[in-house]
């Protein structure tokens, strides 16, 4: 142990600013307070990457790369023995394996520890610097990056940009605030290639060559290639073979050309045929041209590793207090039969990308912030998660558990569970339990909450969760499982029971959750439903479903009538639905299936809740959007109505009543409403922009601007001594202590602080301020 000497600032003679808040060095810190020297443990290796020359490992000689640590890693001799990374930048990728002998595994006792150093941040990234810009013309700064990767690596070209921690946007046209363009047609030539006709706009467009298109196929679709030529006397351009071929008139937009870099923060990259790239970027302030001519410029792109941090076959370690960020595949990837690890308190985002094929067709995309493959328990706990393409995959392993983290504005999941096809290698009894899980609604294919494919889930736990923001959770083959606990406000829970290929291995317990949108449980395994307040229809089979203190409130259909007939129905050959208007109501179900005998419907048009909104409805068709600067006319979604039909999707909702888009946090009021064409008119304006239907979210609060939610049953409801055990049905859990990160509401948040530029990149990330990512599927 060494002592430090009171005024002392060694080995590193450094402040660091976090957050906000100017931090002494840890050794100052020691020795802060009454003026007495202070221990401080200074065992294992250390890395700081800004020291002069590398050292030894020490604490006063460290290492200056994190490579040289992870060298050097024998298996641990004592408790202390572990790797500390100093505040910084590494630009590394990560590695511990079986190659090494079990040298860089650690034991049940004496785990492998890897940690940045508490108080500092240490971030490991995938990011390539891109440095020396010169002005290109106007105000426009031009890069040579040279071979970005070499052919076959998985982003051969730079397919995204970023100022320090902050994305930006890919030049466009039309750009963001302007209407989207829309086609006349969309035929395959004789190549098989794609042709667009549109002289509206192509036509004395310029050159479009080597440029990128994307268009609106179908909800939960936006495919897209590379622009191999265009004729601007005919108005048509020629893209590249795809497979997603859109026969009906839609929206588009061109983009990545030097010409469509028209105003400050966009940027575009073009290759030269000598295979050789140059980066374009119009600098938002002069503070910005100021650091991109310095020495160490924060221009940046993800430069194709498939992962930072990377753990294979090997067993009993700890990652912990880094911030890892800018891979191209898996922020962190953990398989080869690894054991016994455990990933928390760290920040993991903007990781993912673009798999590539010859010809610049995009094939792929992938990539989450922490995937494991073929393990067994795996704990991934107390992490910020977001920005990736995933958040959390899981595939065929097992005792795997993901609790208290906030797992958020991921671009497609926020977890993926399966077996990977590999009906040999289930994945068996992972928990997701206390973690807040929100906003995967946007973007790309269909956003989901939690889904588990391929078959072979079996015995996952889905407990305390909030779950928020998302169209759906769903569910294709798992096989046996429970919902314990939860609070799911939007998605609907699809295809629960559903086993592919494997069997049934049931049942399926669903008891204490707040569902906010429908459920379906299949007959392929037991279903097991209690003590639950469901808004939104329960889908049963009789043959497989087990019911009972059930809280049901019914759903608009249209100004000021419920639907009170569908609350529960029964599928299968003889379909019937039971509610207050039809088959006798909840006795009528009873009557039929033995079922929900204590259940109840709760009275219509009254609250249930301490503080949640009323109605959820999504957008409808992009076609009809309308955006000023001063209001947005919101087209949403019709919503079913008597048999196979929709109807208005305003139903409930009143001039001067408030909205909330996207759980946003800002209150707009309703102006006008339109119930033939299903559109209300608020103020203020969303964002200025062309957008897309991706799922965004319509919450209606009536008078109400306090959004801080609470979806414990308010003291007049019904069904706060209705559980069976004698406490209140529904969900249990205080949404605020979730969204706050202080997930045991003992007042201390449990998660690392994000820090002020992180949080400006979700921020330009909530997705209705940037439609379209910079490729499409």
């Amino acid at each position: 142990m060494i002592r430090y000497v009171s005024g002392m600032l060694t080995p590193r003679q450094t402040t660091l600013s976090y957050f906000g808040i100017t931090l002494l060095s840890l050794a100052m810190a020691a020795a802060m307070g009454d003026g007495r020297a202070e221990e401080q443990d200074t065992s294992g290796i250390w890395v700081d990457g800004k020291v002069a020359t590398t050292g030894d490992g020490s604490y006063y000689h460290p290492f200056q790369t994190v490579g040289e640590a992870i060298e050097a890693f024998k298996a641990p001799t004592d408790p202390n023995t572990r790797v500390t990374i100093r505040g910084g930048t590494y630009r590394e990728q990560i590695k511990l394996d079986a190659k090494h002998g079990g040298s860089k595994s650690g034991t049940p006792d004496q785990p492998l520890v890897v940690r940045g150093m508490p108080g500092e941040r240490v971030i490991l990234s995938g990011m390539r610097q891109v440095s020396g810009w010169k002005l290109d013309s106007g105000k426009v700064y031009v890069a040579d990056v040279g071979e970005w990767n070499p052919p076959g690596a998985p982003n051969p070209c730079p397919e995204n940009f970023y100022f320090g921690m902050q994305a930006r946007p890919m030049a466009q046209s039309p750009d963001g605030s302007a209407p989207l363009w829309i086609w006349q047609s969309m035929k395959k030539d004789a190549a098989g290639n794609l042709v667009v006709t549109d002289p509206e706009h192509l036509k004395g467009i310029g050159n479009l060559t080597g440029g990128y298109i994307q268009y609106y196929s179908i909800p939960y679709q936006i495919p897209g290639a590379t622009i191999l030529s265009n004729d601007p006397d005919a108005g048509t351009l020629t893209v590249g073979n795809n497979n997603v071929v859109a026969d009906f008139a839609t929206t588009y937009i061109v983009k990545n050309l030097r010409s469509l870099v028209d105003q400050p923060g966009e940027w575009a990259f073009v290759k030269d045929p000598a295979g050789m790239y140059k980066i374009y970027y119009w600098p938002k302030s002069d503070e910005e041209v100021a650091a991109m001519l310095s020495d160490n410029p924060p221009t940046q792109v993800r430069n194709g590793k498939t992962g930072i941090v990377i753990l294979y076959g090997i067993h009993d370690v700890v990652v912990e207090n880094l911030e890892i960020m800018g891979s191209t595949g898996d922020g962190v990837h953990i398989s080869g039969g690894s054991q016994n690890i455990t990933v928390r308190n760290c920040l993991i985002h903007d990781n993912g990308g673009y798999q590539w094929r010859d010809g610049g067709k995009v094939i792929a995309i992938g990539g989450t912030g922490i995937f494991m493959r073929d393990t067994d328990g795996v704990t991934v706990t107390n992490n910020v998660i977001t920005l990736n393409t995933n958040g959390v995959g899981i595939q065929s392993c097992k005792g795997v558990t993901v609790s208290h983290n906030d797992i958020g504005y991921n671009f497609i999941d926020g977890f993926d569970v399966s077996s990977g096809r590999n009906l040999a290698k289930p994945t068996l009894n992972a928990t997701i339990s206390n973690n807040y899980i929100h906003h995967h609604y946007n973007l790309l294919q269909h956003p989901d909450a939690i889904q588990t494919y391929d078959g072979g889930v079996q015995g996952l736990r889905i407990v305390d969760n909030a779950i928020f923001a998302s169209p759906q959770i769903m569910h294709n083959g798992m096989a046996g499982g429970e919902y314990l606990g939860n609070v799911i406000w939007g998605p609907n829970i699809n295809k629960l029971g559903s086993v592919d290929s494997l069997g049934s291995a049931g049942p399926v317990i669903f008891r204490n959750n707040t569902l906010y949108g429908g459920v379906c449980f299949y007959p392929t395994m037991p279903a097991q439903v209690t003590d639950n307040i469901f808004l939104g229809r329960l889908f049963t089979y009789p043959e497989s479903y087990t019911g009972d203190r059930n809280l049901l409130l019914p759903m608009l259909k249209s100004p000021g009538v419920y639907d009170k007939a569908q609350l529960i129905s029964i599928n299968g050959k003889n379909y019937n639905s039971y509610g207050l208007e039809v088959g006798g109501g909840i006795q009528g179900f009873y009557d039929a299936t033995q079922q929900d005998e204590h259940s109840q419907i709760a009275p219509a048009g009254e609250s249930l809740f301490v503080n949640m909104p009323t109605i959820l409805r999504v957008f409808g068709d992009v076609k009809e959007e309308q955006w000023s600067p001063t209001e947005s006319v919101i087209p949403l979604e019709k919503v079913p109505g008597e048999g196979s039909g929709k109807v208005d999707a305003t139903a409930g909702m009143s001039v001067g009543g408030y909205i909330e888009f996207n759980m946003d946090g800002v209150p707009r009021k309703i102006t006008a409403i339109d119930e033939a064409k299903s559109t209300i008119t608020v103020t203020p304006a969303l964002n200025n922009r062309a957008h897309l239907y991706r799922g965004d979210i319509i919450e209606y609060w009536g008078d109400r601007t306090d959004f801080k939610r609470d979806s414990r049953l308010a003291a007049n409801s019904p069904g706060r001594a209705m559980a069976s055990d004698g406490g209140p049905v529904g969900s249990r859990l205080v949404i605020a202590n979730y969204q706050s990160g202080d997930f045991d509401g003992n007042g201390t948040r449990d998660i690392p602080a994000v820090p002020a530029d992180v949080e400006e990149n979700v921020k330009l990330h909530d997705f209705h301020a940037s439609p379209w990512f910079s490729f499409g599927n």
